[in-house]
């Protein structure tokens, strides 16, 4: 697990905490990385090491995948879309459904990406569609698909699971059922 916010705040202690939490927000919380504070080429640097690291070389020889650029393309949709439901036919229109899945697989067995299931609060019971992704990382966001700006509900949600996880809670998303949400909406 990377560093919770708390502490980061250790870290840097004498530190704005506005600021670190900004900083926290979009760069890194990866121990080693605290060093590079400030220095973007390094931070930079070092999350490629750990994408090649991690993502490229041990998925790729544990899982023994021969397509690369499609490895690939999974990661940035998923990092691109944290937090949002995600249905492997979306993912697999440029790679075909059993491989996404064996890729998403891949990056949970690598601590790379994190799987939360749907709930469906009504019927009790799990569903087995749609679920949310998140990175280990945002700072891997950032390296995979650039500094532009995205939907910071969506990061700051990656960060409230993965705090929740930490704390050692077992996160489900909740989902109720069409009829009573267009019931209860507000004429």
């Amino acid at each position: 697990m990377p560093l919770s916010f708390k502490e980061c705040c250790c870290v840097f202690e004498n530190e704005n905490k506005f600021d670190l939490f900004r900083y926290y927000l979009v760069e890194i919380s990866f121990p080693y990385a605290l060093q590079f504070k400030g220095d973007k080429r390094q931070t930079r640097d070092y999350l490629g090491c750990v994408y090649s690291a991690i993502v490229l070389k041990d998925v790729i020889e544990n899982k023994k995948i021969r397509d690369v650029d499609r490895l690939k393309i999974v990661i940035k949709f998923i990092a691109c879309n944290i937090g949002n439901l995600t249905s492997i036919k979306k993912i697999s229109e440029k790679v075909l459904p059993p491989t996404v899945e064996s890729y998403l697989e891949a990056f949970r067995d690598s601590y790379i990406l994190y799987k939360i299931d749907r709930y469906d609060v009504k019927g009790k019971k799990l569903l087995q569609t749609l679920d949310k992704y998140y990175l280990v990382d945002i700072g891997l966001r950032y390296f995979l698909l650039g500094d532009k700006k995205s939907d910071f509900g969506h990061i700051l949600e990656n960060i409230v699971y993965l705090e929740l996880v930490r704390c050692g809670y077992n996160a489900h998303i909740g989902k109720v059922d069409a009829y009573n949400e267009k019931k209860c909406k507000k004429p």
